[in-house]
């Protein structure tokens, strides 16, 4: 007899840990960025040309920053390598 609820596919499981994991990393950006911006007294401006308003935030938060959105890069280039294998 089959079981009445589909047990969900074994990629699923790693597939939502890094989304979960992207998400947070995205909450701790902001949470690292609104508040230094706050400090450094930056309003956010569309029409500014790109990386202007960045350049007035301290180094360590530009780094956090820089780091964090390249680690979603990395891992789906890792993903893509060894699915090739």
């Amino acid at each position: 007899m089959t079981p009445l609820v589909a047990t969900p596919a074994p990629i699923l499981l790693p597939v939502m840990a890094l989304v979960a994991w992207s998400l947070v990393m995205w909450l701790w950006t902001y949470v690292t960025r609104l508040p230094a911006m706050r400090k450094a007294e930056i309003k956010p401006d569309p029409n500014a040309p790109r990386g202007e308003q960045m350049s007035q935030l301290p180094p360590a938060v530009r780094f956090e920053l820089f780091a964090l959105s390249t680690l979603p890069l990395i891992a789906m280039t890792w993903n893509g390598v060894v699915a090739m294998l």
